[in-house]
């Protein structure tokens, strides 16, 4: 650099960037596993055969996964942004209630069984087995609701053709004994 009255002038700077760069690869690192959380989320919800979903406050959903989609006959992205019992209208007032009630006290419900019917089948009385659990904040909010469905209509066919079957044999061995 030239000075106003022509001495020329060297002007050196100096800066510790330790800080910075271990800053940097901090950062990194946790973008990395950010990606990598990421990943095995999108594959958990591409791939899981139970119907996975979470939903806000406001009990909309905010996600849902393809099984989930099918069970309701609804497209995921049909499912974004609405509100659960516009999807699924015929569970309202099996669900509404325990819902609202996990989003006051944070307490999950399992293995609670719903019948009812869905646009996939209109009509046709299914059965679903569900759990629903708190999703909270980093600072223990509760945030929405957490929900795993599995559709057991055809199981539940099937239990009630065993005990069909079941009563039916007593019967006749009852019959058969007082002859």
């Amino acid at each position: 650099m030239i000075w106003p009255d022509g001495r020329t002038v060297i002007i050196q700077s100096m800066f510790d960037l330790t800080e910075q760069k271990r800053l940097e690869e901090t950062l990194r690192r946790n973008q990395d596993e950010m990606r990598v959380r990421l990943a095995e989320l999108e594959s958990l919800y591409s791939s899981a055969p139970l119907g996975l979903g979470m939903i806000d406050r406001d009990l909309k959903f905010v996600r849902v996964n393809e099984a989930l989609a099918e069970m309701n006959g609804v497209s995921i992205g049909e499912h974004l942004g609405r509100h659960v019992f516009d999807v699924v209208p015929d569970l309202k007032g099996q669900a509404e209630p325990l819902l609202r009630n996990i989003l006051l006290n944070g307490e999950e419900v399992r293995d609670i069984e719903f019948r009812g019917e869905t646009k996939r089948a209109p009509g046709i009385i299914r059965d679903w087995v569900e759990q629903f659990y708190p999703l909270r904040d980093a600072d223990g909010d509760i945030v929405g609701i957490g929900v795993i469905c599995e559709e057991i209509t055809e199981r539940k066919r099937v239990q009630s053709e065993l005990a069909s079957a079941n009563v039916d044999r007593k019967s006749t061995r009852l019959n058969s004994s007082h002859v």
